[in-house]
């Protein structure tokens, strides 16, 4: 307690955040909860300024629950008004408009982040147009707006009249799959819209917040500087990323290599950069101005200029908790204030939560403040261990200080999110750390020289090639043996349980009590105990899934430790959708050897069904048994040869239809007994509605993929 006395901050933060995460986590929504507080902020301040409650200790105590408990309200009460939620009206508009001529006026409030057929948007929807009828509106909506000429025109602030049907953002559709609903909602983004290329149209331009508008010009005037000194394609990317945190460039196999190496930390701007700014300007300030009154001046310049080149950068969250902490750091200096680096640091965190509690949901920001966490409490004690006589050999060992600090600080949430770990990462940082910060340097002072275009090439061909080799570097690293470990997959309770081993070990370490080795060991049995059990469960299950992954036929058949994925080939040949919508499943599911069948879409001869036994795994053109399942997929192209069949008391448990086959639910009662049936995501909507008004009308069970997410059966 004598501990948490000394950084008061830190104690404030807990009940915050305990808050936030609760209303996030719990659907609750009582209108009392604001009265509450109201209530609990009057006895707060009544208590404090009574004095029987200032003079008598055994009082004491009832500030501080009051406290802690407006807090913990407070910070719930936050969450909820900062989240989305739609009203009956506005779900009503939403509802005609999918069906209607629709038209809507949005105005672009974030960067377009260009692709090769299209641009994505975050937009600010203000009105929409039913059959003439205009409606007021206020929700975010990403927008994907088909390429045409001129849409390099399109920018931060612009005014747009589209064409389009909004739609709610649909939660995650396969079990495993990354939920992208929540993702954009921590963003206070709710709709999605799908905008060709001739449907919209420029009302106005620059009509968004002046300061936001000019740091987005700033910006793309910085990239094109970039591209003049001669960087192109990927050293382009990476070089915009490092400097100025524009990442919409980057290739996805560059940024796999990064993460397989452990490097993913320099792509995005962060306390390293903002630090730099920071050290540059107050050398600089230092030399330039010396008069008494300096330190202001000096102050509010170096906090302008921070705070300029987070607004520079996008404003992510590792950005706002640097530019926050330096803030404070130098106001304190300022006023020659004794800061502790906790107490600084629950500051910033406080400070960005009540201006927006969604933050706390975003994983750049929880790794931003258990890294910089770790560095600050693990560092000296790493580097205390050995202090080398030799620079180089300093720099080396404070570098790989650094990164032990920062990596042993994020393992868990590492594990948990990513699901991976880079076994090379103290190379990699190595490496990378001293080489990305040259990177830094040579592209500030390329753009500084631009106007000189002897040194400016010159400075552009050095950065240029540094790039190089750092990608390079990282590509070396990614193909090295057992460069990560893969498909790590923990649930929330092994998280935590995660992080009280960590804690543990640390606290163990540093005061050397035996109740911390027997805390940190117990801690590791229940993680291998719980692991165990569910590689147990993992190994007794047998499962039938189908995948609803849009226009593509997929489904699973997993047998103990053995899987089997079946698919067309527009699946396997596209290894991003695999990635994106299977893989994260398929390693929760514990399958260590596969066998990806193609789906068949010839016309082939069935198997002879009478001889077939039940058990195990079975499959010939398009028919599967698995244990005592009988499955049938049926296609266009197999649909002839099920007409030649004689087998009409055959049973199937389920029969799936693929392919938008040209077949009615009762005509195939003629070929098979059928108990349930299942219209996977290759189907359109127009018959696959058909398909389910029939099923109604026969009372026969059927599942539309679409509608339902991905389907999963016991085998």
């Amino acid at each position: 307690m004598h501990v948490l006395n000394l950084v008061p901050l830190v104690r404030l933060l807990f009940p915050l955040v305990i808050g936030i995460f609760s209303a996030f986590l719990l659907p609750i929504d009582n209108p009392f909860i604001f009265y509450f507080i109201a209530v609990l902020l009057i006895l707060l301040i009544a208590t404090y300024i009574f004095k029987p409650f200032k003079n008598n200790y055994a009082l004491e105590p009832i500030f501080g629950i009051l406290l802690h408990l407006f807090l913990f309200l407070a910070g719930f009460e936050l969450a909820k008004l900062n989240s989305v939620n739609f009203s009956a009206p506005e779900l009503e508009i939403i509802a005609k408009s999918r069906q209607k001529n629709t038209l809507v006026i949005a105005t672009i409030v974030d960067s377009p982040q260009r692709k090769i057929k299209s641009i994505k948007v975050i937009a600010e929807i203000s009105a929409i147009c039913i059959d003439n009828e205009w409606f007021s509106f206020s929700k975010k909506a990403m927008l994907f707006i088909g390429h045409r000429q001129g849409i390099n025109s399109i920018t931060y602030g612009d005014k747009l009249l589209l064409r389009t049907n909004l739609n709610i953002i649909p939660t995650a559709q396969n079990p495993g799959e990354f939920n992208y609903k929540n993702y954009l909602l921590y963003r206070q983004v709710a709709l999605q819209a799908f905008v060709s290329e001739k449907n919209y149209l420029l009302l106005e331009q620059n009509t968004g917040n002046i300061i936001l508008r000019f740091a987005n010009e700033c910006r793309s005037k910085l990239v094109a500087i970039l591209e003049q000194s001669g960087l192109t394609n990927q050293e382009l990317a990476v070089a915009s990323a490092l400097i100025i945190g524009e990442r919409t460039q980057l290739d996805s196999n560059l940024i796999q290599a990064y993460s397989a190496s452990g490097a993913t930390h320099i792509l995005s701007v962060s306390g390293l950069h903002v630090g730099i700014v920071y050290l540059v300007l107050h050398q600089l300030l230092l030399i330039l101005f010396r008069f008494k009154s300096a330190k202001i001046i000096n102050s509010v310049i170096i906090i302008t200029v921070l705070w300029f080149y987070a607004l520079l950068t996008g404003l992510s969250p590792s950005v706002l908790r640097a530019a926050t902490m330096f803030s404070f750091i130098v106001l304190g200096q300022t006023f020659k204030r004794n800061t502790n680096i906790y107490n600084t640091l629950a500051a910033s965190a406080i400070l960005l939560l009540v201006i927006n509690p969604s933050l706390i949901m975003d994983v750049g920001f929880q790794l931003s403040y258990l890294a910089v966490l770790g560095i600050v409490f693990l560092y000296p004690k790493f580097y205390d261990l050995w202090i080398p006589a030799n620079y180089l050999l300093d720099k080396i060992w404070s570098i790989t200080c650094v990164s032990m600090a920062a990596q042993i600080a994020t393992l868990p949430l590492t594990c948990y999110y990513f699901h991976q770990f880079p076994n090379y990462f103290l190379l990699s940082n190595l490496l990378v750390i001293p080489i990305s910060t040259g990177i830094i340097y040579l592209g500030i002072l390329t753009m500084l020289f631009s106007a000189v275009p002897c040194v400016f090439y010159l400075l552009g061909f050095l950065l240029k090639q540094t790039v190089i080799i750092l990608n390079n570097i990282v590509l070396l690293i990614e193909k090295l043996p057992f460069s990560t470990l893969k498909d790590i997959y923990i649930n929330e309770f092994q998280l935590v349980v995660f992080f009280l081993f960590v804690l543990f070990v640390i606290i163990y370490f540093i005061r050397l009590k035996v109740k911390y080795c027997f805390l940190s060991l117990l801690a590791l049995l229940i993680f291998v105990v719980v692991l165990s059990f569910k590689n147990y469960q993992k190994n007794l299950s047998e499962k039938f899934i189908v995948f609803n992954i849009n226009k593509i036929s997929a489904y699973e058949f997993k047998l103990g430790n053995k899987g089997f994925i079946m698919a067309d080939s527009s699946f396997f040949s596209n290894t991003l959708s695999q990635k994106f919508h299977t893989q994260a499943y398929r390693a929760q599911l514990g399958v260590n050897s596969e066998l990806a069948i193609l789906l068949d879409k010839k016309n082939q001869f069935f198997p002879d069904f009478s001889n077939i036994k039940r058990g195990n795994f079975f499959y010939k053109a398009n028919f599967i048994q698995a244990n005592n399942k009988r499955i049938l997929i049926i296609t266009p192209a197999n649909l002839k040869m099920i007409k030649k069949l004689k087998y009409s008391s055959l049973y199937l448990d389920y029969l799936i239809i693929s392919g938008d086959v040209k077949v009615k639910l009762k005509d195939l009662f003629k070929y098979f007994k059928i108990s349930a049936f299942i219209i996977d995501s290759s189907n359109s909507k127009l018959k696959s509605d058909a398909w389910m008004k029939e099923a109604q009308e026969l009372s026969i069970r059927c599942f539309d993929v679409k509608k339902t997410g991905a389907l999963e059966f016991q085998l």
